[in-house]
């Protein structure tokens, strides 16, 4: 757990809420993540340096299409390594929540409101950061590559309807 007061949470998901199991594009997975850091600059600034850096020699080295965002689908353990030891001893924790959309659509009838699913899984995850950390927080959620700061109890409130 991080001994920081006042902690920064970014959240992303993988996969996508379809529940079309022939289609190819459909995932059998939908998995919504979050790295917590601290608000510190120094922290902050290591992850950006991190991010920065990796992309720059492992990702974009020999691309004529640059990549601007570290993806964890298509990058190699290897490159993983690579981005984890830039890190160095900045300290973070991660949270996730994984569903499986299979057994979901066993248990129901028709595919669920991908809003209110969406919705009922974040409340999960957010929830549980929040109850590992008691301080006052900001969260970052990732939204196409731009990064929208939200209070608590406003996602709260949005997660919850």
């Amino acid at each position: 757990m991080l001994s920081s007061r006042n902690i920064t949470i970014f959240l992303d998901e993988s996969g996508d809420l379809g529940f079309n199991f022939k289609s190819k594009k459909s995932s059998p997975y939908f998995v919504i993540t979050t790295l917590v850091i601290s608000t510190n600059k120094n922290t902050k600034d290591t992850f950006k340096r991190a991010v920065k850096i990796t992309l720059k020699n492992k990702i974009n080295k020999k691309r004529k299409i640059i990549r601007p965002e570290l993806k964890g689908n298509n990058t190699t353990i290897e490159v993983k390594k690579y981005f984890y030891e830039k890190i160095g001893k900045a300290e973070f924790d991660i949270f996730s929540v994984v569903l499986s959309k299979k057994e979901v659509a066993s248990l129901i009838d028709g595919a669920p409101s991908k809003e209110r699913l969406y919705n009922y899984l974040a409340h999960i995850l957010i929830e549980n950061v929040f109850n590992s950390y008691s301080d006052d927080i900001e969260i970052a959620h990732l939204v196409g590559g731009w990064v929208r700061y939200v209070r608590f109890g406003n996602i709260v409130k949005y997660a919850c309807h």
